[in-house]
């Protein structure tokens, strides 16, 4: 079985490696290298050193319809393109050209949570649940016929990263029961939506998605830092310096009378507790701005946090 891969992201690694030893893997499709670091080094994506080194074809197209491009693509006579984050849209021209079909692994329980950031929206809205599905690719994102998915409880404590790296593994399974179904002309006919928001679309994250909103609940703001972990954190101002939350705990859930984003505490021994819409929340690590991640002892031995005073 021939395989066209397509995938950028870290998320993309489990599942090369599973089709490169189960198959033949004849080309991978990634993103151009980014630069990175202080001197703007380019960085290739580490899919694109794992085939390197195993003397795979690596196509880093700007222009997806570019002839060139397509035409290589044609010479590799695969049998399934299988993308796993990816990161950008095929056009038509890219979807006719393996034998079969184009298959997307995609990290959500579909129909629900469709489009470019399902993980981190899943965690934002307080899911209890998610999944995986394998769907064949179509001109519509994330509406092809689904071939085969699995559902999984979401661990209170997730975050954005722990989460991530569950589902990465998780394609494998999902993944491998995909291709025996397509050969067996098996689909799933009736997919239900198993979240709690009904017919979200994942749209791509925004900057300003993560500033914290202390006018919402604890148990809200506490699911955006998990959803912000480990980049890029979530924001406030205190006196308008940014700072950043990367771990938080629910102190309460209860009505507190003071006022959201009011500093309840401040101090090493009892940390800092912040009061929101609805509930209390303790910070645990945070940064300033350009300094490093602290826990908050640490924070808060050479910076002040007035108590009575307010995160804006």
């Amino acid at each position: 079985m021939r395989i066209i891969f397509a995938g950028t992201e870290e998320f993309s690694m489990p599942s090369l490696e599973f089709i490169d030893k189960h198959y033949q893997t004849v080309g991978l499709i990634t993103q151009p290298d980014k630069p990175a670091g202080r001197g703007l080094k380019l960085n290739p994506p580490l899919v694109k050193e794992f085939c390197e080194k195993k003397n795979i074809p690596v196509f880093q197209p700007a222009d997806l319809k570019e002839t060139n491009f397509l035409d290589q693509l044609k010479q590799l006579k695969s049998d399934f393109l299988i993308e796993v984050a990816f990161g950008r849209i095929f056009p038509p021209e890219v979807l006719k050209i393996p034998v079969h079909c184009c298959i997307n692994i995609h990290p959500s329980f579909l129909p629900g949570y469709r489009g470019a950031a399902p993980i981190r929206w899943v965690i934002i809205n307080n899911e209890k649940q998610t999944g995986v599905t394998a769907h064949i690719m179509s001109e519509k994102i994330d509406e092809g016929k689904i071939l085969y998915q699995e559902k999984f409880d979401i661990d209170p404590q997730d975050t954005f990263g722990a989460l991530s790296e569950k589902l990465s593994q998780r394609c494998i399974s999902v993944l491998g029961h995909a291709l025996e179904n397509y050969k067996e002309n098996k689909f799933v006919l009736d997919p239900v939506d198993i979240y709690s928001v009904k017919d979200f679309y994942a749209r791509k994250i925004k900057h300003d998605d993560f500033r914290i909103d202390w006018n919402k609940k604890a148990v809200e703001i506490f699911s955006l830092i998990r959803a912000s972990h480990p980049k890029p954190g979530a924001f406030t101002f205190y006196r308008d310096k940014l700072i950043k939350i990367f771990e938080s705990e629910i102190i309460s859930e209860d009505q507190s009378g003071n006022r959201p984003g009011e500093i309840l505490k401040a101090d090493i021994k009892d940390g800092i507790l912040v009061n929101t819409e609805k509930g209390i929340l303790k910070i645990k690590r945070l940064q300033k701005e350009n300094k490093n991640i602290l826990y908050y002892k640490d924070f808060l031995n050479g910076f002040t946090l007035e108590e009575k005073e307010k995160f804006t």
